[in-house]
């Protein structure tokens, strides 16, 4: 979810893995995720329709930082496992609700950062 320049580093991580397949694009930025996805062969989706699709096992949210609680949320309440750039959220707060909503769902939330 996401593909700016964050997100980019996370879809050429995938595409470089032996292990990982890189499933949907999420942006809402339609027309460049659109461009992308038909780049890399793989369906671009809203993020609405990325919450009723089952054929992918994690989420990678890689969009602003503001946004993470909304989303990461909304993921794990659909039993969705989380992946989320750093920092995960942009008050403590709403880091801890992130985590107890995570633990409630029974979905893993994971956060983590570009290497430097």
């Amino acid at each position: 979810m996401g593909v700016g320049d964050f997100g980019l580093k996370r879809v050429n991580s995938i595409i470089r893995s032996r292990i990982a397949e890189l499933t949907y694009v999420v942006d809402v930025n339609k027309d460049f995720a659109q461009k992308i996805s038909r780049e890399l062969r793989v369906n671009y989706v809203s993020f609405e329709e990325l919450l009723q699709k089952k054929g992918f096992d994690v989420a990678i949210v890689a969009i602003s930082n503001f946004l993470h609680y909304e989303h990461a949320i909304r993921l794990l309440e659909h039993r969705r496992d989380v992946w989320c750039k750093r920092p995960m959220s942009i008050s403590v707060e709403l880091a801890r609700k992130m985590v107890l909503k995570s633990m409630e769902k029974k979905a893993i939330l994971k956060v983590g950062s570009n290497p430097r």
